[in-house]
């Protein structure tokens, strides 16, 4: 897959890139067994789910598709810290293939932090399916959910900016 900038009369940025203005994504690389695996399973467990949900006539698998994605996240981020580099450190490596060492570190810290957020994300998405109200089901999974996401990208993006300030201009593909 290839991903371009482009300038604002539509030609390609050179400083984008490898000097074309495109990037070439190899994005799983190594991590490919990973990401298919994950694949794989969230597929084969969306399936199963409608399957069980078609047959069954409950609605009840269907509340289970949040866990299953969150379960998918984590497997491809929590594999990208045993086989290095992590998701984060890929994403960053878009905006400029070199990374500074305390770069690559605060990259990890944030993979390790999603793995955190995918993992109690998904616990409650487990328990709101197994105990609580469809309501409740909703609210927190089509809304509080995502609003969650939001203020982790958010605080994210705040640690980012003060990293990039600490670490100066030799970190600011971070």
């Amino acid at each position: 897959m290839f991903v371009s900038r482009l300038n604002a009369d539509g030609s390609t940025d050179p400083t984008f890139g490898g000097g074309d203005g495109l990037v070439d994504i190899d994005f799983f690389g190594d991590f490919d067994a990973a990401a298919a695996v994950a694949t794989r399973y969230w597929a084969a467990g969306t399936i199963l789910l409608a399957l069980w949900a078609y047959w069954s006539g409950a609605l009840l698998p269907l509340r289970f598709y949040p866990v299953l994605v969150n379960v998918a996240f984590l497997t491809v981020f929590a594999y990208s810290l045993i086989v290095p580099p992590s998701t984060i450190e890929r994403l960053a490596r878009l905006q400029g293939p070199n990374l500074p060492p305390a770069a690559i570190a605060y990259t990890r810290k944030v993979t390790q932090v999603w793995c955190g957020f995918f993992v109690l994300n998904g616990a409650i998405a487990l328990y709101t399916a197994l105990f609580s109200s469809m309501a409740l089901w909703s609210f927190y999974n089509g809304f509080l959910a995502y609003l969650l996401m939001g203020i982790l990208f958010a605080g994210e993006y705040c640690a980012r900016c003060y990293f990039k300030r600490r670490y100066g201009s030799t970190a600011q593909s971070a």
